[in-house]
């Protein structure tokens, strides 16, 4: 009985734990007014056990939920008892509650009330009922609690209390919870429903939730709880009115309000990212002695990023009192280290800092924000406690990935009420690790543990309207693709790549396939080049756009850029003597190819953009460790006509910005770190020499300033050594090394978000983590693997395992385990995850025939 109680328990969970990101509730129910006690977290409310099943069944996601199978045995042992006439017909068609109460820390208790139908409760028939429901005898004590009698049923199953209070048998394994009920029978203060006048149609809702309690709820899920949820006071009474495959939900709060019915608009629609983690519109109370409170619109918009960090944006009515306030304040706030208020361009617009971490919290109370970054562009008011996040709004701001020029999520938005007093959108898709994170360990573990659950949810939407009188209350709650389930033991021969197109080119290709965008449409395509110097552009379909040949073989990358700053989007490439910029349609771009000269074969391109202007800048990098860079049109730059730095690089120079400084990131594979300004010149302390001989990739660590930006490098013997941008070494870890023969190689997340470790030997392979510690091992050597890490989202990354020896590919997910099969492969691919249909989309080369493939996650 117990692990049914359990499954039954499982339809809550999996709304609450959704529910927690949120800031909402979910699906609960309805009971009577003076049995329902005010303990309740959740209530869900149905007539009939099996017909409720039954309808549970006809979700789309049921059967991902853990123990689902328990419900259905549970559900068929009914209809067998009903089929024998053991249990009458009557008693499965009660009406019945579910209601869920925190045990005060990181469990959750049940509370079932069933409504008897013209019949009175007995002992004798209860005792019956649970025996035969659960297949076994009970043995029965009894106590008393403020007059009433707690049953105790003891048995192999476990123990249960029941408790019978009019037409209403209540139980529980908890004794504690049969007392709040007889204390809600004979104490009003001591009901969920307490003095709230419901109506017959409100009592019959499916789903209710107690705004009382939502901060002991987060508890229950959430390391830091009080960030969370707050009570509101009400107790929200929901009807469910889509659980096809989603659910929407609409309602209201019952009791009183006791804040003020502000609303607030959903503004700036087109700044917020398409992978953004969350929205939130909220009105904001501005303080009135506050000389700023004039000049601002009181609400706010809150955007989360999947970095976890957070950009907010204020509405303006007068930008140029804004401005000037701003600066005022950053210039009475100089340090003495600095000579010049802080002001960084970018894209157009300055960005400032304020250090002075009351500021907003006079302007008001509502900020939580301290030190931050800000800007004012196009009438609004945008501030970070990240500069990289302000600068990310900005940037998908431009290149037009917003939900406000996005068709379907735009149409989506504008459904929404376009005033509300409290509006949150919520991307799991590119929230649920964060998410994932924040959670208890118990409840990481529970969802960790079942693969099926990982990246179920899909994107929840919740507004809400406070009109002084009552709360209305409505959102959805929408789900992914399940996650297909491949048996564990399912050998590495069984496992395939779906094909999804081929391309057949007129010789053999020499180039990695580059996934490109086409502006016009927003299509992912393909460009590559054969052994003949023919240039293609392929659709996803297989379709060639176009072909053409140019001058010579490409060397390193194929990039794109917007040249005109006008959305438009071309292809840049480099071969030996030229310079190639290509638009969408095959032709060269005016004025180009630029002939070039250089003393080393290059070997690679890289854009630098430094301030998201358009103004761009190419570095070609020349196989001994000559850098060339060169404007917009192609000229090249005094200073780095060559910049010789003397060594191979152990991989392209990279800019990166830090605090308005903008710096090129060198290293050779002797463990050389130079740091460039613009000039080509070194930065005060470098050169470093680490006295690395370097392995793998290298991995940059951004943080405010030169003191906490640092880069991580890996020596082959496994010294782990970190050096910040001030010439300084913070850290040094030397790696566990078994015997001589073992080697190690830094693997950098494409992404640049994370890295992992390769620690190879004769015969074995093992990937680690970024501390050192193994993950799972491969059974082959790695001299001949040539491998890439891609951190998707979600616990969904993968590592691209190539054997240059036999030109095959396989991908293995972060379990190590192969979910590809052998694929054959000549160049690096290119990898997609697909986060709704949960598929990673791989692009390989082989011989003269661009594949793509489709392989379900696992």
């Amino acid at each position: 009985m117990k692990k049914v109680i359990i499954s039954l328990l499982v339809l809550g969970v999996a709304a609450l734990t959704a529910y927690y990101f949120l800031e909402i509730a979910q699906k609960e129910s309805k009971s009577i007014v003076q049995v329902l006690p005010e303990t309740s977290l959740a209530t869900i409310h149905f007539n009939g056990f099996t017909d409720a099943v039954e309808e549970w069944e006809a979700f789309e996601y049921f059967d991902q939920l853990p123990e689902a199978d328990q419900l259905l045995a549970f559900k068929d042992k009914l209809d067998s008892l009903k089929t024998t006439g053991d249990i009458p017909n009557t008693l499965l068609n009660l009406e019945m509650w579910l209601s869920v109460h925190s045990n005060g820390s990181d469990g959750l208790n049940t509370l079932f009330i069933a409504k008897s139908k013209n019949f009175n409760w007995n002992t004798e028939s209860v005792i019956k009922l649970f025996e035969l429901m659960a297949g076994g005898s009970y043995s029965e004590d009894i106590q008393v609690f403020n007059d009433q009698e707690i049953h105790i049923l003891k048995s192999e199953q476990g123990v249960f209390n029941y408790g019978i209070g009019g037409d209403f048998l209540f139980w529980s394994t908890e004794a504690v919870l049969i007392e709040d009920v007889f204390r809600a029978i004979g104490d009003e203060n001591a009901r969920l429903l307490n003095n709230v006048g419901l109506s017959k149609k409100e009592l019959n809702k499916p789903f209710y939730l107690n705004g009382n309690r939502l901060n002991e709820l987060s508890r229950v899920f959430v390391q830091n709880a009080d960030q969370v949820l707050g009570n509101t006071g009400l107790v929200y009474m929901l009807d469910l009115d889509d659980l096809t495959n989603q659910f929407s939900f609409s309602g209201s709060g019952i009791g009183s309000i006791s804040w003020t019915a502000n609303e607030s608009t959903l503004f700036a629609k087109n700044f917020i990212s398409s992978e953004s983690s969350f929205s939130k519109w909220v009105p904001i109370p501005l303080k009135e002695d506050n000389d700023l409170s004039s000049a601002i619109l009181p609400q706010s918009l809150s955007i989360g990023l999947e970095s976890g960090e957070t950009v907010r944006i204020l509405d303006l009515v007068d930008t140029s009192k804004v401005i000037t306030a701003l600066y005022a304040v950053a210039e009475r706030n100089l340090s003495l280290a600095d000579s010049l208020v802080y002001s960084e361009e970018f894209m157009f617009t300055k960005i400032g800092y304020i250090g002075e971490e009351t500021y907003l919290s006079s302007l008001s109370s509502d900020f939580t924000e301290k030190s931050f970054y800000y800007t004012v562009f196009q009438n609004y008011w945008l501030l970070s406690e990240s500069v990289d996040a302000l600068k990310r709004v900005l940037i998908d701001f431009d290149e037009e990935r917003t939900l406000g020029r996005d068709v379907s999520a735009r149409s989506e938005i504008d459904d929404l009420v376009q005033e509300t007093s409290y509006t949150l959108l919520k991307n799991f898709n590119y929230s649920e690790e964060l998410l994932i994170q924040s959670l208890r360990p118990k409840w990481q573990e529970y969802l960790n543990g079942d693969s099926q659950l990982n990246s179920l949810l899909s994107m929840f939407t919740l507004q809400v309207n406070n009109t002084g009188k009552q709360s209305l209350v409505s959102g959805k709650l929408t789900f992914n693709q399940p996650r297909k389930v491949i048996d564990e033991a399912i050998s590495v021969e069984d496992v395939s790549a779906e094909v999804i197109s081929n391309v057949f080119a007129d010789n053999d290709l020499t180039t990695k396939p580059f996934v490109v965008r086409n502006h016009v449409n927003a299509q992912l395509e393909v460009i590559f080049q054969d052994a003949g110097n023919q240039l293609y552009l392929s659709d996803l379909q297989g379709e060639v756009k176009w072909k053409r040949s140019i001058d010579g073989q490409v060397k390193g990358s194929i990039k794109q850029i917007d040249f005109y700053n006008n959305k438009k989007l071309q292809y840049l490439m480099v071969t030996d003597s030229l310079l190639h910029l290509i638009d969408r349609n095959g032709n060269n771009v005016e004025g180009f190819p630029v002939a070039y000269t250089s003393k080393q074969e290059i070997k690679d391109l890289a854009v630098i953009d430094y301030d998201n202007s358009k103004r761009y800048r190419y570095l070609l990098l020349g196989v001994f460790g000559d850098l060339y860079l060169m404007n917009k049109e192609g000229q090249m730059l005094e200073g780095w006509n060559p910049k010789s730095l003397g060594n191979q690089l152990q991989e392209t120079p990279f800019h990166t910005r830090v605090r308005g400084r903008d710096a090129f990131v060198a290293i050779d594979y002797l463990g050389n770190f130079e740091l460039l300004n613009r000039r080509a010149e070194s930065y005060r302390g470098f050169p470093v020499n680490t006295g690395l001989r370097l392995s793998g990739d290298v991995f940059l660590n951004k943080g405010p300033n030169f003191e906490t930006t640092s880069m991580t490098l890996l020596g082959k013997d496994g010294m782990l050594q970190t050096v910040n941008f001030s010439g300084k070494t913070l850290n040094k870890q030397q790696l566990f090394k078994p015997d001589t023969q073992t080697n190690f190689e830094l693997l950098a997340d494409v992404s640049g978000s994370t890295f992992r470790i390769l620690q190879s030997s004769n015969d074995r392979s093992y990937i680690l983590d970024n501390k050192g510690e193994r993950l799972f091992e491969m059974e082959e050597p790695s001299d001949d693997l040539e491998i890439t890490f891609y951190n998707f989202r979600n616990g969904n990354g993968v590592y691209a395992v190539r054997n240059t020896l036999n030109n095959s590919l396989k991908l293995v997910n972060e379990r190590g385990e192969v979910i590809s099969g052998s694929i054959d492969c000549d160049e690096p691919p290119s990898i997609l995850f697909f986060q709704s249909s949960q598929q990673y989309q791989v692009f390989v080369n082989f011989t003269n025939q661009l594949t793509q493939y489709a392989i379900d996650v696992r």
